[in-house]
């Protein structure tokens, strides 16, 4: 204990702490960018939100990753994240015993667990969606103007705003998951969190992606000095399953 009862001992201490630290977070980046990308996906805008505080004397900001969950009746706002098809048979599929819990209705506590989560961008999830803000204001009554005017929003917003980011599927098994969805330019395979609840009915959440930030480099930063300003950005994932941005446009 002698050591640490000096000043200049604890700074040294300290200074080893930071150079360890450092050390450690840039061998993990090496580690994730080595090799090729398991996923190298172009998003928009409209999928990376610029953080609201966003301060341009500030040396670091991230994007967050802005992504929706396919509904199975409607389109779903960003806030749903139920996911119709994490029946019980998927969520048993992803190692939830859900047999155990169907014992204890009414259990208000969800169970989570990390996953790999399929996003789809600008495909088919995308398409429905907007085919069905468009069937939604197609089949309107036009006696009722306010819901006319609420309704054609809505679409403006599907069309020009929305994010076209979608999750789709789930699984424990990057390999198998890679063999359905092929595409890397179109599906990201990540790692979240689904959690599942049995009050009333077995359900299925998205709760969140483990990384939901991309980290913006200074070289980067600079395109974006308009917060409002449009962009792509070639997101890529390495063999951490943990994005990059590698380019801005």
């Amino acid at each position: 204990m002698k050591f640490l009862n000096s000043s200049r001992n604890l700074f040294l201490l300290s200074f080893l702490v930071i150079i360890l630290t450092n050390t450690f977070i840039f061998a993990n980046i090496y580690i994730n960018r080595f090799g090729d990308a398991t996923s190298n996906v172009v998003l928009s805008e409209r999928e990376l939100t610029v953080p609201y505080n966003y301060n341009k004397e500030n040396s670091s900001i991230s994007l967050r990753i802005k992504y929706r969950v396919a509904g199975e009746n409607t389109h779903q706002p960003y806030y749903n994240k139920k996911a119709y098809w994490l029946n019980e048979k998927k969520l048993q599929e992803l190692g939830f015993d859900t047999k155990k819990y169907n014992k204890y209705k009414n259990q208000r506590s969800p169970l989570k667990k990390e996953v790999f989560i399929v996003l789809e961008q600008n495909a088919q999830a995308y398409k429905r969606s907007l085919r069905l803000a468009q069937e939604e204001f197609s089949n309107l009554d036009y006696k009722q103007k306010s819901n006319i005017k609420r309704k054609k929003e809505n679409l403006r917003i599907e069309k020009e705003e929305n994010s076209r980011l979608f999750v789709i599927d789930a699984g424990i098994d990057y390999a198998k998951l890679r063999q359905l969805y092929t595409d890397k330019t179109k599906y990201i395979i990540a790692k979240g969190t689904v959690r599942f609840s049995n009050y009333a009915n077995i359900n299925g959440y998205i709760d969140k992606l483990s990384i939901s930030n991309v980290h913006v480099t200074l070289k980067h930063k600079n395109l974006l000095k308009n917060k409002n300003a449009k962009f792509k950005a070639l997101i890529k994932y390495g063999s951490r399953y943990e994005p990059w941005i590698s380019e801005i446009n």
